[in-house]
């Protein structure tokens, strides 16, 4: 009776073990990142470009694990394949039976249980390193091919072979393997040139004090013309050509005055406003006109006499009765 319960156990092992993986008998399974997928999953179609490799890895120097993953990643995983789902749904890749080979008569390498991709989402997938090593890798659904490539021989170790953007039909060998990221060209930074500062150049001025004149000399030059200004007995003339010079004359210091009040016994002396100088003219405050407002207070009046002897009658003919 034991060996009879043994028997039939193993039995049950081997068939749930056949159940939950039918493909093991056909072909290696190999670890899969597996995502977190919300929402429905559909069964994908069995045609060309429903998913399509994006990037592979061939050989790298160190281990691999599964973005966002903190487990030790095993010391075989030094190879990997990345799928893209361009489509709006995701997708049950186990439930076609979806597997990668190396080309026709090639040993297929099967997802495992619950391999999904998310709508426009990644899939990894280890694979061992192949010996000789091949540089084709195709994608099936129950045997049927939905995308291919082909490796360049010259790619070196930890550099991948990734569609660059995701889905397109662009390659490009890069030395940073983004495994489960989106394959994005990185930005070239643009190189700036400093421009070199003008140094500038002073101008030379040279003065010159005779008496009671006052002469400057510069190096710069004005339109064509002369201008002449007199303002208090100083004269300045300006033109082009000679340079421009300003002749002065400094009043005596007894007929100097310091600013402040003056009295009414001292000498009022007349300002010279300069012709330039906008005048100012203050805003005198409006007249107070009360006769515009007579007629306005007389209707007032009025309807207030009006409203006064409506009242006093309305209370001798109702109250008052």
């Amino acid at each position: 009776m034991v060996h009879v319960v043994m028997r039939v156990s193993i039995c049950l092992l081997l068939l749930l073990f056949f159940v939950g993986n039918p493909l093991s008998a056909r072909g290696a399974s190999q670890q899969v990142c597996l995502p977190t997928i919300q929402g429905s999953i559909t069964t994908p179609p069995e045609q060309a470009g429903t998913v399509l490799i994006n990037e592979a890895l061939l050989s790298s120097k160190q281990p691999w694990s599964c973005p966002g993953s903190t487990s030790v990643p095993a010391t075989t995983d030094t190879s990997w394949l990345e799928l893209y789902n361009p489509m709006a749904l995701a997708f049950d890749i186990y439930g076609v039976h979806a597997a990668i080979d190396n080309g026709p008569n090639t040993t297929p390498i099967y997802f495992t249980f619950g391999s999904a991709i998310a709508a426009h989402g990644f899939l990894i997938i280890f694979l061992p390193q192949s010996s000789p090593q091949s540089f084709n890798r195709r994608l099936l659904f129950h045997g049927t091919v939905i995308d291919d490539i082909t490796v360049p021989s010259n790619i070196g170790s930890d550099q991948s072979y990734a569609r660059t953007p995701d889905g397109a039909s662009k390659w490009e060998i890069t030395n940073t393997p983004t495994i489960g990221l989106s394959n994005v060209l990185p930005t070239p930074t643009p190189k700036t040139t400093p421009k070199p500062t003008p140094t500038p150049h002073p101008v030379a001025t040279k003065k010159k004090s005779s008496g009671n004149k006052l002469s400057v000399k510069t190096s710069s030059r004005s339109t064509p013309g002369t201008t002449s200004t007199t303002h208090r007995g100083t004269t300045a003339s300006a033109q082009s050509s000679p340079p421009i010079g300003v002749n002065g004359v400094q009043p005596p210091w007894h007929q100097l005055q310091l600013p402040g009040t003056p009295s009414s016994s001292q000498n009022t002396t007349a300002t010279v406003v300069p012709a330039d100088t906008p005048a100012t003219t203050a805003n005198a405050p409006l007249a107070n006109n009360d006769n515009a407002d007579v007629p306005r207070k007389m209707l007032f009046t009025g309807m207030a006499l009006a409203c006064a002897g409506t009242l006093f009658w309305w209370w001798r003919r109702f109250i008052r009765s």
